[in-house]
Parts: C-alpha cells; sequence; structure tokens
C-alpha cells in the first residue's frame, strides 16, 4: 500500500525489563517521539512500575525538549481494560507521590544535571503541565486496533 509518511522512520524498541529500560537514554539525542505502550488491562497492579518508567523518561533533559509522547493502551480489548482517561488519573497520581520521593533525595546526588523536576511545583503532577505534548489513546495490537497510532506517527512527524 501507500507508505504513511514521506521518508522512512526508523522505530527502536526499548523493552520495559528493568534491566534494560536505561537504554532509551542512548537513543534521546535522534528521538523525536516516543510511544510508550502499556497494557491496560494490568496497569491498576502494575501502575507503580509504570509510573517509574515514566519518570525516568520525561524526567531526562533530552526528553524536556518537547519530545511528542503516545501513550497508546494496549490491550483494550479485555474486560479488565481500564479506559484512558482513567489510566492517566492513576499515573499523574503516581507520578506525583514519586516526585515527592524523588526530589526530597535530590540534593544528596550527583547526577542533577540529568534530571529535571516535573510538573509545576506547587501543584499535583498532571500530564499537561510538561512542555512535551503528551496523547493517551487506547488501541488493541492483538486485535488489528493500531490505527491511532499510525495517525500519532503521521501527524508527528509530518509536523516537523
Amino acid at each position: 500500500g501507500e507508505p504513511l509518511t514521506k521518508g522512512p522512520i526508523h522505530v527502536v524498541d526499548v523493552p520495559g525489563h528493568e534491566k534494560l529500560r536505561f537504554k532509551f537514554s542512548d537513543f534521546m539525542p535522534i528521538t523525536r517521539g516516543i510511544i510508550f505502550i502499556i497494557d491496560s488491562s494490568t496497569c491498576a497492579k502494575n501502575s507503580r512500575q509504570i509510573a517509574e518508567y515514566l519518570y525516568d523518561i520525561f524526567s531526562h533533559k533530552k526528553v524536556k525538549q518537547n519530545i511528542p509522547t503516545l501513550i497508546a493502551c494496549n490491550m483494550s480489548d479485555m474486560i479488565t481494560a481500564l479506559p484512558p482517561e482513567r489510566i492517566q488519573t492513576l499515573l499523574e497520581n503516581e507520578i506525583n507521590r514519586l516526585r515527592i520521593t524523588r526530589t526530597s533525595g535530590l540534593d544528596h546526588q550527583d547526577s542533577i544535571d540529568e534530571v529535571e523536576f516535573l510538573g509545576y511545583e506547587s501543584e499535583n503532577f498532571k500530564f499537561e503541565h510538561l512542555e512535551n505534548d503528551v496523547v493517551f489513546e487506547k488501541c488493541s495490537v492483538k486485535e488489528g486496533e493500531i490505527e491511532v497510532i499510525k495517525k500519532w506517527i503521521v501527524d508527528t512527524f509530518q509536523r516537523k
């Protein structure tokens, strides 16, 4: 069929496993968009780990330079799946809690220059407070429902 974009797009798949996830920072200098895939059917019980990973990504200095981000809520066809709005609220609350514990420890770290404070200091964390354009969309890779991902890629890369 017809290609989605004029030129090729290089996609790097970074695993979510704790031992490998730090690898995302290797690609930050050339990153033009982030697609972060969440399992909507299990995210309630995994919200802390998901929030930690998102915190690491969004507090990275290079990401704060307004890299658009799609949070793709996969497995939306499952009966236990939460809607994207609920996932967003869950993660905002979790990141808010993390922000308190992480920033209190910042004074004792040497790598402060690589990490940025997320959101506004006097308010609870919201994704809309970030410089990044962050959108939450539901999808189901297994069911082939990935139109929102394709559309986001086209919109993001045609804009530049």
